[in-house]
């Protein structure tokens, strides 16, 4: 199951278990509380019903000095009451201090006016006036009631509803707030790449994540890395097209502008020609460029099978033109038939394009090797030359378009800068691979392999 699901599952359960657990120790707080709360009750009552013989003994006895020595007994054996006794200058004769909530009792008493109602806490127990040692006012401090009790003692279940109410908005928020938060950023950094900012990334805090939302952060992530490429290989590709279009154009231009100011007929018709040369490579270059963008762009129709084996023997033959003028042997290595489904036409183009990229870039009196071999699972084509070979930072751009190499292994001359960008995509449609490596003792080595699973796409 998802971890989506299990974290809101264990949510709900902890909802669950935080309101029985919360429940059960608030009502065994509430237990506790009200029987403190009687015990003090108890003992104020107890203390209240001898009270004033007691004073009038010790005033008896000893006077004002017995009355505190008692005073201090029942501090020590009172527990949690406080007894305060007031003389008739309402000072407490133990030299305890009186909180600010008697202050407006302690008035009254000093000008012996009615005594208000003591405030929540203080408890009056007795007045004692005696003939020799003047006038006493006997309190009693109670400690507060417990919060627990002041909060829910008077809403019963209600107080108990409360509680589980602040539980599950608590573990709620909580829960929403990690759905939400990542939600947000996602959105955000949609609108920010929407606006034009292509580095804007969802944070690695969120695309970490081991849930859904991590995933689709990081699948956005790899969205917008993608989009960013493709942006940046679209202007790339224009720069560079507009580089090579340009080219031409100006040797052409050139070209008329001598013929226009040739002084004879002859060099008229060689200016023209060299015209024309620059209008078939202008053509040959737009033709490349539209199929290259036809082939990055959009799916081909369905495969039909094709023997590869008789499409590379065809183009080696047609090759065979080319190299004899410089002397360079095409060698071909293979089964008599292997078939595949596949799209001829594209196919055809990308082994077209290797071989006279290997022979436009092999020394005179050389030799290419082209090797096909397969299994039930793939098919492995290479085509090998004897050139200067390919810098080792540059053999997985050669296959990007326009890439501008030592003059010695430039496809300029021959395919516009575009030829291998062509291999490279028509091996995508396919869904196979293409790589070179350097051979030991110079050349290159291109390899093809395409998955005989494309069989059924």
């Amino acid at each position: 199951m998802s971890s989506m699901f299990w974290r809101i599952f264990l949510a709900f359960w902890l909802v669950i278990i935080l309101s029985i657990v919360g429940t059960v120790m608030l009502n065994t707080r509430l237990d506790q509380a009200r029987q403190e709360d009687g015990l003090t009750n108890e003992r104020v009552e107890r203390i209240a019903r001898g009270v004033r013989l007691r004073v009038l003994r010790e005033l008896n006895r000893g006077g004002r000095d017995a009355l505190a020595r008692w005073g201090r007994t029942q501090a020590r054996t009172g527990g949690r009451v406080q007894l305060l006794i007031l003389d008739s200058e309402a000072r407490e004769i133990n030299d305890r201090q009186i909180p600010p909530a008697l202050n407006r009792l302690m008035g009254a008493w000093r000008s012996d006016r009615p005594l208000p109602d003591p405030p929540q806490g203080a408890r009056q127990l007795v007045e004692v006036d005696h003939p020799l040692h003047g006038r006493f006012l006997i309190l009693a401090l109670t400690p507060p009631r417990p919060v627990l009790l002041r909060l829910f003692g008077p809403l019963g279940p209600l107080g108990l509803l409360i509680v589980a109410l602040a539980a599950s908005a608590l573990i709620s928020w909580l829960l929403a707030r990690t759905l939400s938060r990542p939600i947000t950023r996602i959105g955000a950094t949609g609108r920010a790449l929407g606006k034009g900012q292509l580095d804007a990334r969802v944070e690695t805090r969120i695309s970490k994540r081991r849930d859904e939302l991590g995933g689709l952060a990081s699948d956005f992530n790899a969205m917008a890395d993608r989009i960013q490429a493709l942006l940046q290989r679209q202007q790339d590709l224009l720069r560079d097209v507009s580089h090579e279009l340009r080219s031409p154009l100006a040797r052409m231009r050139v070209a008329l502008t001598l013929a226009e100011d040739a002084d004879s007929t002859e060099q008229r018709d060689d200016y023209l020609q060299r015209m024309a040369l620059e209008i078939e490579r202008l053509d040959r270059l737009i033709e490349d460029i539209l199929r290259y963008a036809r082939l990055t762009q959009a799916e081909w129709p369905e495969k039909t099978p094709v023997d590869i084996s008789s499409i590379l023997e065809v183009l080696v033959e047609s090759a065979e033109l080319e190299a004899r003028i410089r002397d360079i042997k095409l060698r071909y290595h293979g089964p008599d038939s292997l078939m595949l489904k596949a799209h001829p036409e594209l196919l055809e183009r990308a082994f077209e394009n290797l071989l006279r990229n290997a022979i436009a870039h092999s020394p005179d009196r050389s030799a290419v090797d082209v090797t096909l071999s397969g299994d039930a699972t793939q098919l492995e084509i290479h085509v090998r030359d004897r050139g200067r070979g390919v810098p080792e930072d540059k053999l997985e751009a050669i296959f990007e378009p326009f890439l501008r190499l030592t003059p010695e292994r430039s496809e300029r001359g021959q395919s516009g800068g575009i030829g291998l960008a062509i291999v490279k995509a028509a091996v995508a449609q396919h869904r196979g691979q293409v790589s070179a490596s350097n051979r030991d003792g110079g050349g290159l080595d291109v390899c093809v392999l395409l998955p005989r699973s494309c069989d059924s796409t």
